[in-house]
């Protein structure tokens, strides 16, 4: 019976160990720019190696969401570049946009978690957002 104690607690260690080693982990900081009411792309993260492997689509969560604007998470492809390991393949992958609200110029932030073939990573984004270039046309509702 002393082993189930002791087995218990090492289960608890272990838990503790890994939970300080995922909060730990720094997050890398992008700056951006971006104009009020229009998708910008911040980042791709595509489904394969350099060596075109395929791998699983990455995984993206938002941990603090921006306060003027909004991130959004799609599914995209992209062809690779004629001087790539794969030219012309079609790559898979996830891409994440920033839209500021229309009309807002400041700055703003967010940020978000990405898991990438195993890989755990968090991206800081510092965001400033110009005016529009123009206000007549199509604007985006947030």
């Amino acid at each position: 019976m002393r082993e189930f104690p002791c087995l218990v607690t090492i289960l608890v260690l272990c838990a503790v160990a890994q939970a300080k080693a995922q909060a730990q982990i720094a997050p890398r900081t992008e700056a951006v720019t971006v104009r009020a009411g229009t998708p910008q792309k911040v980042a791709f993260y595509p489904a394969a190696k350099r060596d075109c492997t395929r791998t699983p689509l990455p995984e993206i969560r938002l941990l603090d969401e921006p306060r003027h604007g909004k991130l959004v998470v799609r599914r995209a492809s992209i062809t690779a570049a004629a001087n790539s390991a794969c030219p012309g393949q079609t790559i898979p992958g996830q891409l994440v946009l920033f839209i500021a609200k229309s009309g807002y110029q400041g700055k703003d932030s967010a940020l978000y978690a990405v898991r990438v073939a195993d890989q755990d990573a968090q991206v800081r984004l510092d965001v400033r957002v110009t005016a529009s270039p123009s206000t007549s046309g199509r604007m985006i509702d947030l």
